[in-house]
């Protein structure tokens, strides 16, 4: 299970603006205030930027899961629940955009929008989505506990096991994902790949400027 319940308020608490910086100068987002970035992909000459807006719908508290494509804004969802879009992956002319979305219940349901329509999902449990990606005609996506494949699970972590899954990638059928684990009273960095964990060096880290 991927647990979640949604509040009618920001994804996260405090104003925040969406931004995009391209070799260290910052890129035009339209409606990018009070909005946030979560992923960025890049096809040939367009630049896909998935992440929420807020303000746009019947509540200004409720946000809009949206991409923005060269900068101009697409909403996926009509701004009545609270929405985000948190992942985005390319194959072709397809864009599959992974994100979650409150339901009745007040739970977040995981959503995938291909070319900016919903798609079917299955029987996935209501939660967050931390990933997404394709390779030929199958669709993974990426919980905080769990992975998915064409809507079935795939086993990354132990039942009992304590942990969190934040990154995907597919080439070729292998399967890569990264988080961490809990190893007594520390987190573990993991690389999982084919579901066979891994524990890389760290290789520190270089600061980059960026601009305003």
């Amino acid at each position: 299970m991927w647990p979640a319940r949604a509040r009618r308020v920001r994804p996260n608490a405090g104003p925040s603006s969406a931004r995009l910086w391209k070799n260290g100068r910052r890129q035009f987002l339209a409606n990018s205030e009070h909005a946030r970035a979560e992923a960025v992909a890049v096809s040939g000459q367009d630049v896909y930027v998935a992440g929420w807006r807020e303000g746009a719908g019947a509540s200004f508290f409720a946000s809009r899961a949206t991409v923005w494509k060269n900068g101009v804004s697409i909403d996926l969802t009509d701004g009545q629940r609270n929405a985000a879009a948190t992942a985005i992956a390319i194959q072709g002319k397809d864009v599959y955009v992974a994100g979650y979305e409150s339901d009745e219940q007040d739970e977040f349901q995981a959503k995938v929008w291909k070319n900016g329509k919903p798609i079917d999902l299955g029987k996935i449990p209501p939660g967050y989505v931390t990933g997404v990606a394709v390779d030929g005609q199958d669709l993974y996506l990426l919980g905080r506990h769990a992975l998915w494949k064409n809507g079935q699970p795939m086993p990354i972590l132990g039942e009992s096991q304590l942990g969190y899954l934040l990154a995907l990638a597919v080439k070729g059928g292998k399967v890569f994902v990264a988080g961490w684990v809990a190893e007594g009273a520390h987190t573990v960095a993991t690389v999982w790949v084919d579901g066979k964990a891994t524990h890389p060096e760290p290789l520190g880290f270089a600061q980059i400027q960026l601009g305003s």
